[in-house]
């Protein structure tokens, strides 16, 4: 993080992420938000996510038959 003006030492900090749509916060920083409305009106609170399963993975089986 880099600061426009000096600070003292100890004190605290905020950070902002700005508006941003719940597809973007989850995929770009790991979480989302419980009521993120848009300023347009929509309330995006899915993204798709891409999982692939490959044979030689440890406990495939069982893996494959949570995920079918």
């Amino acid at each position: 993080m880099t600061t426009v003006r000096p600070m003292a030492n100890n004190v605290q900090v905020h950070d902002s992420y700005g508006a941003k749509c719940n597809s973007r916060f989850l995929l770009n920083y790991g979480f989302a938000m419980e009521d993120n409305t848009a300023p347009n009106g929509s309330n995006p609170n899915t993204v798709p996510i891409v999982a692939m399963l490959l044979p030689e993975h440890e406990a495939f089986e069982e893996k494959r038959d949570i995920w079918i």
